[in-house]
């Protein structure tokens, strides 16, 4: 599945911290919707300092296919950091949780889970926790970097088409056409396309048609 097919709620986080930062405290950088390379950055420092901060994004309340988190983190001597990729539906639910100790790295990473395709019900919020402890010794640093908080959602727009059923009217999802799709239709000047899923599929209709394999379901509108 292509992330054509998605629409992707992400945004700039909020950043809330609690604890001494001790000497060094920064939030700087800035995240663009839809750019993988922008962050926002938070530094701490000092001697025998600890505490946590949370990056968060607030996201519609509906069914994602994907959650995705890309971060790096850095640290120098005597520091220790632990950190969580979590997301909220009535409660946190930790998806990836490490620790990373002395003179720690670790490089720009995305993590993307899908719940082994299942996905996951009634998102509203993702969101990087960190915490972190000092030992002795003045100068030392721990960084976060944090790239961009996703969810990602399924997402057919409307095409115009309507089908009436004993349940009511529904209608019919579209999508760019593409060679899969069997159907298609002219959108004004644009051929768009009739996507069909399993008949199974949360997004199935109970409009089935046979595609020369299997027996398939138009799809709903899901915006």
């Amino acid at each position: 599945m292509s992330l054509r097919d998605y629409a992707r709620y992400d945004g700039t986080p909020s950043f809330t911290r609690w604890g001494d930062f001790g000497v060094e405290i920064g939030l700087v950088g800035y995240i663009n919707d839809g750019d993988d390379n922008s962050y926002l950055y938070a530094a701490s420092g000092g001697i025998e300092k600890s505490g946590s901060y949370e990056f968060k994004v607030q996201v519609p309340s509906r069914f994602m296919e994907e959650l995705k988190f890309i971060t790096y983190f850095t640290g120098t001597s005597n520091w220790s950091l632990g950190f969580k990729l979590q997301y909220y539906n009535g409660a946190w639910q930790t998806l990836y949780t490490k620790a990373l100790t002395v003179g720690f790295s670790e490089a720009k990473t995305t993590r993307s889970y899908t719940n082994g395709g299942l996905g996951f019900e009634n998102v509203t919020y993702i969101r990087l926790w960190v915490e972190w402890a000092t030992g002795v010794g003045a100068g030392n640093t721990t960084s976060t970097y944090c790239y961009s908080l996703i969810g990602n959602s399924q997402y057919y727009p409307a095409s115009g088409i309507r089908f009436k059923t004993n349940d009511g009217l529904i209608g019919i999802g579209k999508d760019t056409a593409v060679g899969a799709h069997k159907l298609r239709f002219y959108d004004g000047a644009t051929i768009q396309g009739l996507p069909m899923v399993a008949t199974n599929s949360r997004y199935a209709t109970n409009i089935r048609i046979y595609d020369g394999v299997a027996t398939k379901a138009l799809v709903q509108v899901i915006t």
